[in-house]
């Protein structure tokens, strides 16, 4: 594993067509509104911890792929294998299933300037199958979110989301947002912190925040570590992510 790892550290080094830096949407839970450069392919991937009390998920891992079809315009895939342990007395309970798959695109629709905000469009909907040990299908939902940035200084950003996720079991509609903003550090390392949550009706707000670092290990490939906790009494108590992401093209 570790030659096969050393070399498409190789591979990706010598990726030299791709100019323009490589944004990813994770480990932060705001997405970024660039759009993968056309026709490239780009992974981005991690493992996470959250705990609630003595219960915890593992994601092992999460997978997301975006491929870009334009330049204004990409598909994306991603889905997840979690294992989700909780402290039973007398017997714990151990259960491992499969995330349904995430299918949607992301659009670009406008470029920053002045005030304006850089702007994407991100639309996404879950395919409602039934997943392995889970006990019933999942319900299909959507999710639209407006995905905006702002450069304040050449090395510092503020990106945020504002969208809606929709249920069909639910009774009402999920608001969901996110405030990131970003530090560059070195050309190579930057650093984050954000809040983000949701609101629903005739439920309680949800909110958590965290911070993180990206390496830019070449132009091509990056490491990311983040971690937070919750700020309300029904989110996770903390939680911990490591991935990194990559991408290939012509």
């Amino acid at each position: 594993m570790a030659k096969v790892f050393f070399l498409l550290l190789i591979f990706l080094s010598l990726q030299v067509h791709a100019q323009e830096k490589m944004e990813t949407d994770r480990p932060s839970e705001t997405e970024n509104p660039s759009i993968v450069p056309k026709k490239w392919m780009q992974a981005e991937i991690g493992i996470s911890k959250e705990n609630t009390g003595d219960n915890y998920i593992l994601v092992l891992p999460v997978a997301l792929l975006r491929y870009g079809i334009s330049k204004k315009i990409e598909l994306r895939l991603e889905s997840a294998l979690l294992r989700e342990y909780e402290q039973l007395v007398p017997d714990p309970r151990t259960k491992t299933f499969t995330e349904p798959v995430v299918i949607g695109t992301k659009i670009s629709l406008f470029e920053e300037r002045s005030i304006r905000p850089k702007t994407a469009l991100l639309a996404q909907a879950t395919i409602p199958l039934k997943a392995k040990a889970q006990p019933q299908t999942t319900n299909a939902t959507t999710a639209i979110l407006l995905l905006m940035q702002n450069s304040v200084t050449k090395s510092f950003q503020v990106n945020y989301n504002l969208g809606v996720e929709y249920d069909d079991e639910a009774s009402a509609a999920s608001w969901q947002y996110s405030f990131e903003s970003d530090l560059e550090i070195t050309k190579k390392l930057e650093i984050f912190a954000e809040i983000f949550g949701s609101a629903q009706k005739n439920e309680k707000p949800e909110h958590s925040f965290d911070a993180g670092i990206e390496f830019l290990a070449t132009s091509n490939l990056k490491f990311d570590l983040a971690a937070g906790w919750g700020l309300s009494d029904n989110v996770p108590d903390h939680f911990i992510t490591l991935g990194f992401s990559f991408r290939l093209g012509r």
